[in-house]
């Protein structure tokens, strides 16, 4: 970490600080099991339609891959699943691999530059991902890297949701790390052009990254904004980037 020359804190130093967790008292209500209300009520079945979608997105992740028999076993019921289409070689969705590589611009005195690397088969795979901000004036630095598995969930051949949990580790005047889950929501509806909307959130730490792809056979580019926030302070601007995919 580079120490700032001046005697004042800049943006990145001012974030780090408000990266850390406040204290303070949380109540917490649930059902008890003698209890009977609408909520709960509602709340089961919430739980048991969210259980029934999880089960057939990464199954249907597993298909796309290997075909698919003509039907699954939900629950107590058989969903058909005929005619699942295959993934295509070099597609953005469920990749066997894929990099990604950026640059942000926040402001005239701070920059980052960030990669993200996943592998994966079907519905599991693991990513990597660092991205590391410079500021000019005061110079100063900052790492964000994050290590996490995620659970791939396909509904057709052009929505992919997915569910990833890991650790956050922050690395400017001090180290530490945090539980990190993330929810990415990758929309490709045509053949050249796709959306996406990875939401993560660590600690104090909130990250939304919203992208348009420009997308070729292996290859995309990709013009998105990316927000950092924690508490009061934020890190945002408007990115460019590549990925490669297999």
């Amino acid at each position: 970490m580079l120490l700032a020359s001046s005697s004042y804190a800049g943006s990145l130093d001012e974030f780090e600080d408000s990266v850390k967790p406040k204290e303070g008292n949380s109540n917490k209500k649930s059902c008890k099991s003698d209890e009977l209300s609408f909520g709960c009520f509602l709340s089961d079945i919430a739980s048991n339609v969210i259980s029934h979608v999880i089960v057939f997105g990464g199954t249907y992740s597993f298909y796309r891959i290997n075909g698919s028999p003509q039907n699954i076993l939900l629950g107590d019921k058989t969903q058909s699943l005929d005619n699942v289409p295959l993934r295509l070689a070099g597609e953005p969705l469920i990749p066997f691999v894929k990099l990604d590589l950026g640059y942000q611009r926040n402001d005239s005195r701070t920059k980052a530059h960030d990669y993200r690397f996943e592998t994966g088969y079907g519905a599991i795979a693991l990513a990597y991902s660092q991205t590391r901000y410079r500021e000019r004036q005061p110079k100063d630095s900052l790492k964000l890297t994050r290590v996490y598995g995620l659970y791939r969930m396909s509904f057709g051949a052009h929505l992919e949701v997915d569910w990833g949990i890991g650790s956050l580790e922050v690395h400017g005047n001090e180290k530490k790390s945090y539980l990190y889950i993330t929810t990415p929501i990758l929309i490709h509806p045509y053949r050249r052009v796709g959306f996406e909307f990875r939401p993560s959130w660590a600690g104090n730490v909130a990250e939304y990254d919203l992208s348009v792809l420009l997308k070729s056979a292996y290859m995309s580019t990709r013009f998105g904004y990316r927000k950092l926030s924690a508490g009061s302070e934020s890190l945002q601007g408007p990115y460019i980037g590549l990925s490669v995919h297999y």
